[in-house]
């Protein structure tokens, strides 16, 4: 089928829709010591890697905080463990279980008991950033402010961008800069290259 002006050029819509699902909203919390409760103290982002549960965000969104719950895309909501960090690098992997839903053994044998199975969940693919060209289009996808699947573009400016020129005398990394605009609470979501 023939494809409109308009349809051509709105291809970073496509392209949000197939990212969004594995985005997820972190939100952190921090015990309160006169209310003895959970109380909300910093949000960040993330996405999904793995299907059975694994995302990666930055490692400042997660270190040193109590609680930490995950929010998919279709708003369920789930505890999250940390389960590596490295604040050198700024970059930390957590984990979530994902609901356990039941499936029959076979149609002959209704009688017996289900079989339980993990549900897949949406993942993105990670990619090399020295692959990366100045120039070429990016998305970044995060929660700034608590406001959900926030997506803004822009390109990248360069993708190897080092950590002593940025005024970061420990860093030996290699960081991409973009005019994409990253707030507050974007801090862990992806930046995707079209």
């Amino acid at each position: 089928p023939h494809k409109s002006l308009r349809d051509r050029f709105n291809f970073i819509a496509d392209v949000v829709e197939k990212i969004v699902p594995a985005v997820v909203h972190i939100e952190l919390y921090s015990r309160h010591p006169f209310f003895n409760r959970n109380i909300s103290v910093a949000s960040g982002s993330g996405f999904m890697v793995s299907e059975d549960g694994v995302i990666v965000t930055n490692a400042h969104v997660v270190v040193n905080k109590r609680y930490v719950k995950v929010q998919l895309h279709d708003g369920e909501s789930y505890e999250a463990s940390v389960v590596d960090a490295d604040e050198k690098a700024d970059i930390a992997t957590i984990r979530i279980k994902a609901k356990v839903t039941c499936r029959l053994r076979s149609s002959a044998d209704v009688a017996a008991a289900p079989l339980p199975s993990q549900q897949k969940l949406p993942v993105l693919r990670l990619a090399r950033s020295a692959e990366l060209r100045p120039g070429e289009f990016v998305v970044a996808i995060g929660s700034p402010f608590k406001l959900q699947n926030t997506v803004t573009t822009g390109i990248v400016s360069t993708a190897q961008r080092g950590g002593q020129e940025l005024g970061l005398e420990d860093s030996d990394a290699d960081y991409i800069q973009t005019d994409a605009i990253i707030n507050y609470g974007n801090s862990g979501g992806p930046l995707v290259n079209l």
